[in-house]
This record gives structure tokens, C-alpha cells and sequence, in this order.
């Protein structure tokens, strides 16, 4: 970020300066922006009345919603250097650290904002309906809003759970229907009865059951999933944090796991901080730095004949598959960034075909099985990994409603997948206009 003269933050006619400026370089949003600023402060010392900061928060968020985090933090810090306790600008510039590798600093912005303020609403002209969503402040376990809400039909309500109580879950505005965006099972424990109460004091339709998403746990949908024909599910354990490194490895031995171990901290997605052992001196190193509860897995080789590892990635949207991506990799941890599809025109084109015709690539008896998951899961939005047996069984790696998806630039390399996503998104409005339309429970 650019060094910022001290000036900038209570002096109109420095922002006058820099305004004008900016416009000799042809730089007008910039220079607007500028402008903005040196009235607010005009109009606050000229009249000796409180400062209206709401026209500099709007010229943050307006660069935010362009992408430019660079210039939406330069306004997010004047705006708090004001108003100290705006917890929407806190909120967002969290949200602009989570997004610049400082994540420690956005946790404590993030931790602030929702001290100052639970709800979070966003209006918009003649809704479809109105949509209380259910979060928490940690947000690696929430369900990635963008773009699964970005058809923009709903009048939002976000409520950051864990810091609310009953007394404001009871106070809470009017609303049609209440969506549990709390994906990571990890965290959702501890609110999992304060939520259940929700619907019925409301009398309200409810999506993503947390009783359901307690169970999308590692170390517990192996029994959801365990008779389901065709399927190979990883052997989980669940180990809470433990000092002694031999205590460790007798806990491991007592329940026969066997090496390889993969080793995942708990709440951890996208490979954060998974290691894989081969021995215990490798395993006891591996969980001697966790500083949390985290699982053990016996490590299931998926490689298909040409060597390759293929992940795929599929969207339950009420109960329904809807596939997502292929990744395919020469090594076992695959994801999609690191997968150097791009590298690879073969790699693209399987894609594509997979997603073209998945049941054409699965077969009819593997399309069965996911059907019978999405059943078993029983979750309005989730989604599942899951690699191909050299023997033609699936092997899930994980179900967790967080997954994340998101669209393609248009003009890019990987547009063509922007008509599944879209599917997906549709798919949910649907979703959310039939469960908006049913009647109240008993």
C-alpha cells in the first residue's frame, strides 16, 4: 500500500489539492474520490456538526467492489480513523487483509466489528424474499457467499451467531426463511442448540440442518456414507492436542491406524498444514507443531493407470449433484491451482468432457451412488471430493459444505466452466424460492 501523508486523514485542503491533481492526470474516479473526502471535512469544521462519514465508507466499498483493494483499504482507514467503532468498514478492510495474506490482523478487525455489531444487512430493491443467514466470525467456517448468492434476489441479513446471544437471537428482524451458512463442522458445535431453536421460534424454514452438517465431521461421515455400494471412505480419527509425542503414537497404534498417516489440523481446507508420515518418527514430528485437535487418516492410493491423480469435485444443491470440476495431477494432493491444468490441453479437454457428460465418464452405477449420498447427507448446499478406484469404486475425500466455487473470467482460458457454475447458483435460487414458499413448521 502507498505511504500516506498524515495529512490525508483531517486536512480538506491537502484532499482539495490532491484532488485536482488527479484530475490534471486524468485520474477522476481518483480524483472524485478525493473530493468526497475534503467536503465531509469541510462541512464538519465549517458547521461544527458530527461528521458524516458515510460518503467516503460508499467510495471504499465502490473500490472494493472494483477490485481495488489498494485504494478501498487508503478509504477503509480513513473512514475508521473517524469512526472508530464503524463496524462495516471493519469488516470489509478484515476482509481486504484476509485477502492480502495478513490474516492474523484481519481475525482481530474481524473480532472487533463484530463486538461493535451482529447483524449485517443488504437491502436491495423489491426482493424476492428475505434471507436471515446464519454465520460465524471465524471464517474459515462459513460457506463462501460469493457467488453463490450473487443472482442478488435476496434481502440479506447476516448474523455473526457466535457473538449473538438468545436474547438477540429473539430480536431479530423480519425474515422469510433462514439459511445455516456455518459450513466447517469443526466450529459449529457450540451453537449447533441455539440454532435449532431458530426455526421454531420464528416458525420459519430452515436450510443446512446443523445436526446435518455436524455430521459432514471427518471423523463421522464414514458412518453416514458407510454402506453406500461403490464407495471406499479414508479411516478418520479425531485426536484433540496432546503434549506428550508418545502418548501420540500409542493413541494412533490403539486404533490401528496403519502407514502412510495423513495428518490434517482440524477447520483446515485446501492442504493447509496436512502432512503425510510414512513412520512415527515422521508422524510424531508432523503433530509435535499442531497446536489444535486434528485427524489421522490411513493414506488410500487413488492413482489412476497413466499415473495420474483425478479429483473431482461435485455440488449437492438440495440433494442433487451438480459437477463443478476436474483436477488432475501428477501428484496425490491434488487441487486445482496447483494441478498445472493450464500446462496441459488434455488435461482441459478431459475437463470438459467430464463436465459436458459426467455419466458418460462415472457410468450409471457411480451416477446411483451419488445420487444415494446427496440423500444420505441430507444437506440443501454441500459438496463432495472424490477420486476413481483403479477397481471402479469412488473414494471420497471429503463432504463439507464450504467448498468453494466461484466463476471464470470470461474471456479466459477456463470460461467454459462458467456455464456449470451458473447451473449451480440457478439451481439454489430454486432452492431458496421453494423452501421461501412452503409453510411454516409444526
Amino acid at each position: 500500500m502507498e505511504t500516506i501523508d498524515s495529512r490525508f486523514f483531517h486536512d480538506p485542503l491537502f484532499l482539495m489539492e490532491e484532488s485536482l491533481r488527479l484530475q490534471q492526470d486524468g485520474l477522476l474516479l481518483d480524483s472524485s474520490a478525493y473530493s468526497i473526502s475534503a467536503q465531509c471535512l469541510e462541512h464538519n469544521i465549517k458547521f461544527h456538526s458530527t461528521l458524516d462519514i458515510k460518503p467516503v465508507l460508499n467510495v471504499a466499498i465502490g473500490y472494493l467492489m472494483m477490485g481495488d483493494l489498494s485504494q478501498s483499504e487508503k478509504w477503509f482507514d480513513f473512514v475508521i480513523y473517524h469512526e472508530p467503532n464503524n463496524a462495516v468498514a471493519l469488516m470489509n478492510l478484515a476482509a481486504i487483509f484476509n485477502q492480502t495474506n495478513r490474516k492474523s490482523q484481519g481475525s482481530e478487525l474481524l473480532n472487533a466489528a463484530y463486538k461493535i455489531q451482529r447483524l449485517y444487512i443488504e437491502p436491495i430493491d423489491e426482493p424476492c424474499r428475505k434471507l436471515l443467514i446464519l454465520t460465524l466470525g471465524k471464517e474459515a467456517a462459513n460457506i463462501p457467499l460469493y457467488p453463490l448468492l450473487s443472482l442478488g434476489r435476496n434481502f440479506n441479513i447476516k448474523y455473526a451467531f457466535d457473538y449473538g446471544s438468545p436474547e438477540e437471537d429473539a430480536r431479530l428482524p423480519e425474515f422469510d426463511l433462514i439459511f445455516n451458512a456455518v459450513g466447517e463442522a469443526d466450529y459449529l458445535k457450540p451453537y449447533v442448540q441455539r440454532m435449532k431453536e431458530l426455526p421454531y421460534l420464528y416458525q420459519k424454514p430452515f436450510l443446512n440442518d446443523p445436526l446435518n452438517v455436524l455430521k459432514t465431521q471427518r471423523n463421522q461421515i464414514q458412518d453416514v456414507l458407510r454402506d453406500v455400494p461403490g464407495l471406499v471412505l479414508p479411516h478418520y480419527e479425531r485426536f484433540e492436542l496432546i503434549s506428550e509425542k508418545a502418548d501420540q503414537l500409542q493413541a494412533v497404534l490403539r486404533h490401528s491406524l496403519h502407514y502412510p498417516v495423513i495428518i490434517r489440523p482440524e477447520g483446515t481446507h485446501g492442504g493447509d498444514g496436512l502432512k503425510i508420515a510414512h513412520q512415527s518418527k515422521e508422524l510424531i514430528e508432523a503433530v509435535s507443531s499442531i497446536q489444535s485437535s486434528f485427524y489421522l487418516a490411513n493414506f488410500i492410493n487413488y492413482q489412476s493407470a497413466d499415473l495420474n491423480y483425478r479429483k473431482y469435485r461435485v455440488i449437492f444443491v438440495d440433494r442433487i449433484p451438480y459437477f463443478y470440476h476436474l483436477a488432475i495431477s501428477s501428484h496425490w494432493l491434488v487441487h486445482y491451482y496447483s494441478a498445472d491444468m493450464l500446462s496441459h490441453d488434455w488435461k482441459i479437454e478431459e475437463e470438459k468432457a467430464f463436465l459436458q457428460s459426467p455419466e458418460s465418464v462415472l457410468g450409471n452405477a457411480r451416477m446411483t451412488t451419488l445420487l444415494e449420498i446427496g440423500q444420505r447427507l441430507n444437506l440443501e448446499y454441500v459438496g463432495v471430493d472424490f477420486g476413481l478406484m483403479p477397481d471402479g469404486s469412488m473414494v471420497i475425500f471429503e463432504a463439507n459444505p464450504t467448498m468453494l466455487i466461484h466463476l471464470e473470467s470470461i474471456s479466459g482460458p477456463l470460461a467454459y466452466k462458467n456455464e456449470y457454475v451458473k447451473n449451480i447458483l440457478q439451481a439454489f435460487e430454486d432452492t431458496l424460492e421453494r423452501y421461501s414458499s412452503t409453510k411454516p413448521i409444526d
